[in-house]
């Protein structure tokens, strides 16, 4: 037995060594990977920290932007809605424009009948500024024109007698004539046999204008006549008719474009009372367009259904006013005043300031190309 002992307990003390030097290396072992499981998580801690980290400050980002985005969704909504009374607002002007724009062609064809009206009338005047009858014409270069070597005389009282003693036109006022007051062409006065004093004024005129043309190239004189206390002035070349206490009147030199002008006159078909007249001005320039209207300032005045000298035009201070002519002077009359002009292209009116037919028609194509240039942007 102590042999087995002496035997056993060297093998168990080896045994013991060899199992502690086991477990020693195995304790070394496992104490490596416990150092790695250690540091791994030390390492996922960190990692999870930093995450945490990450979605905090991801989840305040969040918060913001769900605020912003909050804000820009009530944006949104408001805009929304601007959009939506924006577009009423729109198809409403639309509806607008589109009834503007009916209304412009409207009032531009409504425009271009005016246009027409007062071309029509600018026209009228233009063509019964001339003298067509050739009865007329042969009367008058027969009996009231005189030429001599680079002289050539109208004598306007001639006009008279050939009108009334051999054309046979009278005075006839429009309840004679059934019409209201209002021109007639030449061509109706003389089919008529006589007219007012706007109809008499306007053949003068257009007589006047053809023995103008008759002088052309030659310096041209125009007389009238004035009353006096004795002699005869004779209205024809061949001296065979005139009228009695009174003489010869000559008109300014130069002044010898005639002009139609009406207004508060004396009137010598009613007895020389102040009423609704017109006579003739000779200007000494033509009149061709409503700012020339200043130079019938001191124009020559004569009364186309005689030929008797009356006076000159005064410029006031609003429209002309008349001076008359007695014995050598000239005398003011207060009730006496300009508001119609007929001139050989156009009439004009004063109404607060004087208008013609082409200045309206001016303004009419003013007008036009304004229409014109709204309708060009509604395209």
């Amino acid at each position: 037995m102590k042999k087995y002992l002496k035997i056993l307990i060297p093998v168990m003390f080896a045994v013991t060594i060899l199992l502690i030097a086991f477990f020693a290396i195995l304790y070394s072992l496992k104490s490596s990977d416990y150092d790695v499981l250690v540091g791994n998580y030390n390492l996922l801690e960190f990692k999870y920290n930093s995450l945490v980290g990450d979605f905090n400050a991801l989840s305040t980002q969040y918060a913001e932007l769900l605020a912003q985005y909050s804000e820009l969704q009530t944006k949104y909504y408001e805009l929304v809605e601007e959009y939506k009374s924006l577009n009423l607002e729109y198809n409403k002007a639309l509806d607008i424009s589109a009834e503007l724009t009916d209304k412009l062609y409207s009032a531009k064809e409504e425009l271009n009948g005016y246009k027409i009206e007062v071309q029509s009338s600018l026209d009228w005047f233009k063509e019964n500024a001339t003298l067509e009858s050739k009865s007329i014409k042969s009367k008058l270069d027969s009996k009231c024109i005189s030429s001599t070597a680079g002289y050539c005389t109208i004598a306007e009282p001639c006009l008279d007698l050939v009108n009334e003693q051999f054309m046979g036109l009278e005075y006839k006022d429009d309840t004679t004539l059934g019409k209201t007051d209002k021109f007639i062409s030449i061509d109706e006065f003389l089919e008529n046999k006589g007219g007012d004093c706007e109809d008499f004024s306007l053949l003068f005129k257009a007589e006047i204008n053809y023995l103008l043309e008759k002088c052309s190239g030659k310096e041209i004189k125009v007389e009238a006549f004035v009353t006096s206390d004795s002699g005869n002035y004779f209205l024809d070349n061949s001296n065979s008719w005139y009228y009695a206490n009174a003489k010869k009147h000559n008109l300014i030199a130069g002044y010898i474009y005639p002009n139609i002008v009406c207004g508060v006159l004396k009137d010598p078909n009613k007895a020389d009372v102040f009423g609704g007249h017109c006579v003739i001005a000779f200007s000494k320039e033509k009149i061709e367009s409503l700012l020339d209207l200043e130079k019938l300032n001191l124009a020559e005045l004569v009364e186309p259904q005689t030929g008797q000298y009356l006076g000159r035009m005064k410029y006031g201070s609003t429209t002309f006013n008349v001076e008359y002519y007695v014995e050598g002077e000239y005398f003011p009359e207060s009730v006496s005043y300009i508001k119609q002009i007929i001139t050989d292209n156009d009439y004009y009116l004063y109404q607060n300031g004087w208008k013609g037919y082409e200045s309206i028609y001016d303004m009419f194509i003013t007008l036009e190309q304004e229409i014109d240039s709204i309708l060009e942007k509604q395209k």
